[in-house]
């Protein structure tokens, strides 16, 4: 794959928690007080292995360091209703650049959507009180695929919905499982981490690297 970046891709992939909003901590956070609340220590580091999953990927992670009998649904579900509680009452927590990001996107007329591993549901109800959801082309949410980041599939869906190559994609992720499902899918890559630094492996994989999404229209000669 050329690593050089394409800036007119013809479909730009957004992830949702840790690289739109700036939830991932916020989440961490909410399920560790709920965590501790069953008799579990859901520490930070146990936490990060398990950035960008869902469903069955999610569960065996948790059940590896928690033991089988871990209630995942109780403490993800309840760990929600919190983080929901938080963004209800203050809003959104949408970081640098990202709106300046997708009225550059929509102003070139390059179409971008949202694969994340949050269910559609919440996803939409987020980006819609964020102001982004009239100019998304379409979200996929972590129900929506059979196989959660690292496995590409999310991403390989977005494509066959939008009807363009893999290859002429570009997602924008945070967390390192995030990154190796794209990579996986044949396309280009920007890393902006988050909770987790890029690991020395893709490091030379990625497209490019920033630290903020406001580096982005400028590497993109967005107009």
């Amino acid at each position: 794959m050329d690593n050089r970046l394409n800036p007119r891709p013809d479909l730009v992939i957004f992830d949702m928690d840790g690289l739109i909003l700036d939830s991932e901590q916020l989440f961490m956070e909410q399920e560790r007080i709920v965590g501790r609340q069953y008799g579990y220590d859901m520490t930070p580091e146990n936490y990060i292995t398990t950035i960008g999953t869902a469903g069955d990927t999610l569960r065996k992670i948790l059940t590896g360091l928690y033991g089988e009998d871990y209630p995942m649904e109780k403490i993800s579900r309840e760990s929600r209703e919190r983080v929901d509680r938080i963004i209800e009452e203050q809003g959104p927590p949408v970081k640098p650049g990202i709106g300046e990001l997708m009225e550059g996107l929509h102003r070139n007329c390059i179409p971008f959507c949202i694969c994340t591993s949050t269910d559609t549901a919440t996803a939409t109800h987020y980006m819609d009180m964020a102001g982004f959801l009239p100019y998304l082309q379409f979200l996929i949410g972590g129900e929506q695929t059979k196989k959660s980041k690292p496995d590409p599939d999310i991403f390989l869906q977005a494509c066959r919905r939008a009807g363009v190559p893999p290859e002429n994609c570009l997602v924008i992720e945070d967390s390192p499982n995030g990154i190796r499902a794209a990579l996986a899918a044949g396309m280009q890559v920007i890393a902006i981490p988050d909770l987790v630094p890029v690991p020395e492996e893709l490091k030379d994989r990625v497209t490019a690297e920033v630290v903020s999404a406001e580096q982005i229209p400028e590497l993109m000669e967005l107009n």
